[in-house]
């Protein structure tokens, strides 16, 4: 088990959009429950409502009324997301994507992908915002030139294998 400097048990968080990823500190806007067999492990079970807020304001007759402050919804702008690369067996970048949940993402390709079985070899960078790994995804499409790309690879067509 790991420990903290201190020597206490570090506390990991489940991923919300990935399960199989872990943090040392929760996610903003999630709800977490301890896990019944995992020590230290909180997995993700809700994200937090978005409610009015009530104040309670005391009226002049000694009764109380509510004045609602709606909380604003978060955009998906700031939910993070990961780009990804995929590649061959011998190192050659086939299609670089983006998605809030990567795993689910390549399960669509492997379905409908003529290309999946060449895959060997992921990598993933996760970005604070979408906005973010949107243009990190067309910068890397740009400069890296995926096999399988088309948009912001220069070609309105699939290239030919």
């Amino acid at each position: 088990m790991f420990r903290t400097s201190d020597g206490g048990p570090i506390q990991m968080y489940e991923d919300p959009y990935d399960p199989i990823v872990s943090y040392s500190s929760p996610m903003a806007g999630w709800l977490y429950a301890r896990h019944p067999k995992i020590p230290d492990y909180w997995t993700a079970v809700a994200e937090e409502p978005t409610r009015d807020r009530a104040e309670e304001t005391e009226t002049g007759q000694g009764r109380r009324s509510k004045k609602t402050n709606r909380k604003a919804r978060v955009s998906d702008d700031s939910v993070r997301t990961a780009l990804y690369r995929i590649r061959n067996a011998d190192g050659e970048l086939l299609y670089v994507g983006i998605s809030a949940k990567p795993p689910q993402r390549w399960g669509q390709h492997a379905a409908d992908k003529d290309w999946w079985p060449e895959v060997a070899g992921l990598s993933i960078e996760w970005f604070d915002s979408k906005t973010e790994a949107l243009a990190m995804e067309a910068r890397a499409i740009r400069t890296e030139r995926p096999r399988h790309n088309i948009q912001h690879n220069g070609t309105d067509v699939p290239p030919k294998v």
